[in-house]
């Protein structure tokens, strides 16, 4: 029969044991989404649209490096379509910005609908 200290031990040890799981298992599958985002056909496609656009290469400059914004970032898709929503950082030479795109995939190619600079 377990006394009432025991239930208490075992209790605090699964709240310690999931405590720890989750303190390990978030930064992986944060890791995850990000590395598995960044390397994604729609990321890619956002890049090189920030890369080559004039407008924004009259605003920023010469872009030097972009990255994926943490927050706010929704991409959902199966099969060849699909949509994708988030926001690139993008340090140019004599500017730096947030770009906000809003994706379409239509027929496996994914396609940007919309681009807002946001500063």
């Amino acid at each position: 029969m377990l006394d009432n200290q025991m239930i208490k031990d075992l209790i605090i040890n699964n709240i310690k044991r999931g405590l720890i799981a989750f303190l390990v298992l978030f930064p992986l599958l944060s890791a995850y989404i990000y590395f598995s985002t960044i390397h994604s056909e729609e990321y890619l496609t956002a890049e090189k649209y920030v890369e080559m656009n004039p407008e924004i290469k009259a605003e920023l400059g010469e872009v030097i490096d972009t990255s994926l914004a943490l927050r706010g970032i929704k991409i959902s898709h199966l099969g060849s379509s699909g949509t994708a929503r988030f926001t690139l950082n993008a340090n140019g030479t004599k500017a730096k910005a947030k770009i906000w795109f809003f994706l379409l995939k239509k027929d496996g190619v994914w396609l940007i609908k919309e681009v807002k600079i946001l500063n």
